[in-house]
């Protein structure tokens, strides 16, 4: 077992350094190691004085003055789609600092889940991501920082809310620097960004967003190379990728990414924002899945109380809708709790259009829609990332969950199910929510 100073926290023994249960800067105790950034190494951590989840990244050797200008970076910005900082200090003569701990999957992961089943993200799922990710971009435009490595990796997708964050601000740079040398990921790299001496500024990482975005939308490369000086080359001559090129029906985006990865940085969008913008209004002009009308008289499933947390179950099948509505009473026992029930996939989006639930209790297979692109409808309002999914299906295979993944969900439940079962998994949405206290019987 290995001891601790009294004095310094520091461990003392031969046990390679730090490891699980190796205490930090005199608070933080080390649970594993999450990966490894651009400039350091980053673990998951507990501060054992506040309770809370932390992740701390170490600078390796020889990188302190680019691990500090990092956290400085970092320190800078406060938005929801970039991860924060909350400390910086020295740790056995190495600087470290501790962030938010993210709990999820990087968008490289998820986008690998899409490519083994041979399926692509839903379009208006895809271009909700970019437009928070191009929000989080513009924050730290504001701060006079250029991420300089957008890409998948370093794109978080938190589970529970589906908020995607941007990580890994290692190779970030002020804005407008002419760079001396070449760092970034040559899959993604702006044409500016590879040629040493030239002026590097925000539509950089626009470029960065726009190569991530194809990614998203196509499931493949903008360009495809062996080596970084063939992924340079297409990237500074070849023509711009098209989407249409692997998904037609999205040919009106084409226009969109070409002016996003424009060659020449002012022939680009203003801001990333703006990209994403106009993601968005093309992506509204393309017929999508119609949403049929609902009747909204309907209030045979609603019931009468006015008061209490909001928890929708949508299923069209009324006898599975009965046991998870009893079950989501049996969960939540003495706390008010307001239920409704929607049968279709339309009816659901119109609901949660007029109020968004606390929690959703949400079927797969539904007669109009399935349950990936009602929740991405619900993902999309304002705080939509706050709602709390359940999904239930008699159908849903493991391989099949990946589709949700970039939604943020992470509990699930076969069909059909036991009351007891559900009110289980409902409890322990409603803890981890903070609904309900952790001794709820």
């Amino acid at each position: 077992m290995p001891m601790h100073c009294q004095h310094c926290a520091l461990e003392l023994g031969d046990e390679p350094w730090p490891h699980k249960g190796s205490i930090v800067d005199g608070r933080y105790r080390i649970e594993g190691e999450l990966g490894e950034g651009a400039m350091g190494l980053v673990y998951a951590a507990r501060d054992v004085h506040l309770g809370r989840r932390v992740a701390i990244k170490i600078a390796q050797p020889g990188v302190a003055q680019s691990f500090t200008s990092e956290a400085a970076a970092l320190g800078s910005i406060d938005h929801p789609n970039v991860v924060r900082i909350h400390a910086f200090g020295i740790v056995r003569r190495s600087p470290m600092f501790v962030m938010e701990f993210v709990e999820g999957r990087s968008l490289r992961d998820i986008l690998e889940d899409y490519r083994a089943a041979g399926s692509m993200v839903p379009p208006h799922t895809a271009v909700h991501l970019i437009s928070q990710i191009a929000e989080g971009l513009g924050a730290a435009h504001a701060a006079g920082v250029v991420h300089n490595d957008i890409k998948p990796a370093n794109l978080l997708v938190e589970v529970g809310t589906g908020r995607p964050v941007i990580v890994d601000f290692g190779l970030s740079i002020d804005a407008l620097r002419r760079i001396s040398t070449v760092q970034g990921s040559p899959a993604y790299m702006a044409p500016e960004a590879a040629v040493p001496g030239e002026l590097v500024g925000p539509p950089a990482d626009q470029y960065s967003l726009a190569a991530t975005s194809y990614e998203l939308l196509t499931g493949e490369l903008p360009f495809y190379a062996l080596t970084q000086l063939d992924y340079v080359r297409q990237h500074g001559s070849s023509p711009r990728p098209r989407v249409s090129a692997n998904r037609p029906e999205l040919a009106a985006l084409d226009p969109v990414i070409e002016r996003a990865m424009a060659i020449s940085p002012g022939h680009r969008y203003p801001t990333c924002v703006a990209f994403a913008a106009a993601l968005r209004d093309v992506l509204g002009n393309l017929p999508m899945p119609a949403v049929p009308p609902v009747d909204l008289a309907r209030t045979g499933d609603q019931e009468a109380s006015t008061e209490g947390l909001s928890v929708l179950v949508v299923d069209d099948d009324p006898v599975a809708a009965k046991v998870a509505m009893r079950a989501v009473r049996i969960a939540f026992g003495e706390v008010p709790v307001r239920l409704s029930r929607a049968s279709t996939g339309a009816e659901a989006v119109e609901k949660t259009s007029r109020e968004l639930p606390r929690l959703v209790v949400l079927d797969f297979g539904l007669p109009d829609m399935d349950g990936v692109e009602v929740l991405s409808r619900i993902r999309e309002h304002a705080r939509g990332g706050d709602v709390r999914v359940l999904v239930a299906s008699g159908q849903l295979k493991d391989e099949a969950r990946h589709r949700f993944a970039v939604l943020g969900v992470q509990h699930f439940l076969p069909k059909p199910f036991d009351v007891t079962v559900v009110a289980e998994r409902v409890r322990l949405i409603g803890i981890r929510g903070g609904w309900l206290p952790r001794d709820q019987p």
